[in-house]
């Protein structure tokens, strides 16, 4: 086990895992702390070290707990009505628009980072979503379609 002097800056959850965003010591830089790896905390006789000009919305805004400083796309996919009743509730960005494209798909344009969570968390809908924006993303789920497809073809005895 490590000690650290932590200062809070708040509790967000990515997934299943909650994490402590926090400075450390006298750093000015923000850290990701995942909660579960925490085995006791001792409160100090101390003020928090809260930097000027941290705001938490903008800095989940920022894509910080995607884990990579991902470029802003222009996604456009087509998702079954199911998968995306989610969306309505909880958009993928400020900007999202859903609109029918039939009685069982709906088309949902955002401006998200291009990141490896958004990718992981597209490919987790499975063939309930397809990407058609931007190409590079659509170009990657097909080469990992084609893969899975070889994979999973019939094997010869």
């Amino acid at each position: 086990p490590v000690e650290y002097e932590i200062h809070p800056l708040g509790v967000v959850q990515r997934g299943p895992v909650t994490y402590l965003v926090c400075t450390l010591f006298h750093y000015k830089d923000i850290r990701l702390l995942a909660l579960h790896r925490i085995l006791s905390a001792v409160s100090l006789d101390k003020p928090v070290e809260y930097p000027k000009d941290f705001d938490l919305d903008r800095y989940i805004a920022s894509g910080a707990l995607d884990f990579g400083s991902g470029e802003k796309i222009r996604l456009e996919a087509i998702f079954t009505n199911e998968t995306a009743e989610h969306l309505h509730e909880t958009p993928l960005s400020m900007d999202q628009k859903i609109t029918p494209v039939d009685d069982a798909r709906v088309k949902v344009v955002a401006t998200v980072l291009d990141t490896s969570q958004l990718a992981w968390w597209l490919l987790g809908f499975g063939e309930q979503v397809e990407v058609l924006k931007p190409k590079h993303l659509r170009k990657s789920f097909a080469a990992t379609a084609d893969a899975f497809s070889k994979l999973y073809r019939p094997r010869k005895t």
